[in-house]
């Protein structure tokens, strides 16, 4: 997830209009977000878990790339960092060149989270295959056989019952016979 989110914010961000760093510091983010995402490496990978957390990573990244490399005639003032001015002259963008980053980091991470589940699904696929291969291989299963289900039948009939229901005497006095 690191990787992938890594390289598609970057590249987002390089299509959206900003400048990107050098392949070190773009490592070092990598880095960073690999250490964020293993608390979620434990869990099973569903769309809005990833979501989440693709959508949060493309924007630190999007927010550190604005940071290490400015545009250019820009500084961040020390109002910036406490939050008066707007997101817009922290970057230095113009109001509406904001629109195309956005579009770009949107795409982003909706093309890390489908490539993230595509794998998740492909590696069940691939393990669900070779645990079927391997079972072949070690003679536990034949080949192109399919595991029968055992399924309980609607009645059984069951004769050895129905022949001892009237062989068997009842026990007791003998029944009054009309003579």
């Amino acid at each position: 997830m690191a990787t992938t989110t890594t390289a598609t914010s970057a590249a987002a961000h390089a299509v959206g209009g900003g400048h990107l760093t050098p392949p070190v510091l773009l490592g070092a983010l990598g880095v960073l977000l690999l250490a964020a995402a293993v608390p979620i490496a434990r869990r099973r990978l569903t769309a809005p878990v990833l979501l989440a957390w693709t959508g949060a990573a493309q924007l630190a990244v999007h927010l550190a790339l604005s940071w290490l490399h400015p545009v250019a005639g820009t500084a961040v003032s020390v109002a910036a960092h406490h939050g008066v001015e707007s997101a817009t002259a922290l970057t230095g963008a113009a109001p509406g060149a904001a629109l195309p980053m956005l579009a770009a980091h949107i795409l982003g991470t909706v093309l890390a989270v489908s490539l993230a589940v595509s794998a998740d699904r492909s590696v069940e696929l691939a393990r669900s295959w070779w645990a079927g291969t391997v079972a072949v291989l070690l003679g536990i299963a034949q080949p192109g056989a399919r595991q029968a289900r055992a399924v309980a039948p609607a009645h059984v009939d069951r004769p050895t019952v129905r022949i001892l229901a009237h062989a068997v005497a009842r026990r007791g006095p003998p029944l009054p016979t009309a003579a």
